[in-house]
């Protein structure tokens, strides 16, 4: 069956990529990579760069799911505070972790170039509002569509003869003694080294580690396009509301519209006019705003707050780039960096920090 592409903001305002084929014949590479989203993309992208035979497939279409209700931010440094990370995996560990954040918006905008794509991610400061400490600034962070990273990711990985697939499902994995064969919906099958597993939702199920993740909610609107007076702040900044439990994201569009989302806020009855109506009392002004665009999301977050990344010790030759939490690109890229270095090397000095027996 064939998935049709939902019409949601990104998608509305990103016109023109193609659509990739259903797999309906064997195939035969190094990796398969499954999931078509941002953490996917990013694995393909880089495995393809050094020369990995790679196949993308996704059971729906590219940048679909999680991607399209992704507020496209990157913060360098993890969910949880220094402080608070420190206490649960250690203090190198902690500073390691955010430094890798720190490195992902580098290397992001570096790939971006490389490929003729700098336009698409923008620098942004964050400016953080705590609830009893008052505020700070924190530099170098960034925007990005993340619709459109999805797809120029691919382009690129296109040319270093990676072959991506839409509306294609994997169903089963059988094991030989020197491949396994992915086996997708329509009896075919692709026969591959290694398999990278990018989707959480389907990944969680495969697992079945019901401890591993939380699973909560996050609800996003887009306003009217706004004159550029009231959005002269937010060419320049990022705003982040910590209150307790509740994260409150403020980002700029590229079509002069204001982006907020609440994470942790749970479903609720009228909860356009909420945010609205926080958005205004945030950035102190009413431009008698309206809503245009909705998103909402349901989105995974493990214990201390980080991603899991590399093999699980049930499954051979299969590796995780499970980018949980919300700030789940920079864990995208990050995971990227080591299942590549996995791969071709056995190693990442860091893969530790984020495996999924982790202390």
């Amino acid at each position: 069956m064939t998935s049709e592409i939902k019409n949601t903001y990104w998608s509305i305002i990103n016109k023109g990529y193609i659509n990739y084929p259903i797999l309906n014949q064997n195939e035969k590479c190094d990796v398969v990579v499954i999931g078509g989203g941002i953490s996917g993309c990013l694995t393909a992208y880089l495995l393809s760069q050094y020369n990995l035979n790679t196949i993308l497939i996704d059971k729906s279409f590219i940048a679909g799911g999680g991607t399209y209700n992704s507020i496209g931010v990157l913060e360098n440094k993890t969910d949880f505070s220094l402080n608070t990370l420190a206490e649960l995996i250690g203090e190198k560990k902690a500073i390691r972790a955010e430094k890798l954040c720190k490195k992902a918006v580098d290397t992001l905008e570096n790939v971006l170039y490389h490929i003729n794509h700098p336009h698409i991610f923008q620098r942004k400061d964050f400016e953080y509002i705590y609830k009893d400490s008052g505020k700070e600034l924190s530099r170098n962070c960034g925007i990005i569509d993340p619709f459109k990273l999805c797809h120029v990711l691919l382009k690129a990985s296109l040319k270093k003869n990676a072959r991506v697939y839409e509306n294609t499902s994997a169903v089963g994995y059988d094991y030989y003694s020197n491949n396994i064969r992915v086996n997708i919906g329509n009896s075919n099958y692709i026969e591959c080294k290694k398999i990278i597993f990018t989707d959480v939702s389907s990944s969680y199920k495969l697992i079945k580690e019901w401890e591993l993740l939380e699973f909560r909610h996050s609800y996003t609107i887009i306003t009217d396009s706004l004159e550029d007076t009231a959005t002269n702040y937010m060419k320049k900044h990022l705003i982040l509301k910590e209150d307790e439990d509740l994260y409150t994201y403020i980002r700029p569009t590229c079509d002069k519209r204001l982006m907020i989302s609440e994470f942790n806020g749970g479903s609720q009855p009228d909860k356009n006019s909420k945010l609205l109506h926080k958005l205004e009392n945030i950035l102190s002004f009413s431009q008698n705003l309206r809503v245009e665009y909705s998103l909402e999301k349901i989105y995974g977050q493990s214990p201390d707050g980080l991603p899991y990344i590399g093999e699980h010790p049930k499954f051979n030759d299969c590796y995780f780039n499970l980018a949980l939490g919300r700030n789940h690109i920079c864990y995208s890229l990050i995971g990227a960096e080591i299942i590549k270095d996995l791969i071709l090397y056995e190693s990442n000095p860091d893969a530790e920090i984020f495996s999924f027996e982790r202390n």
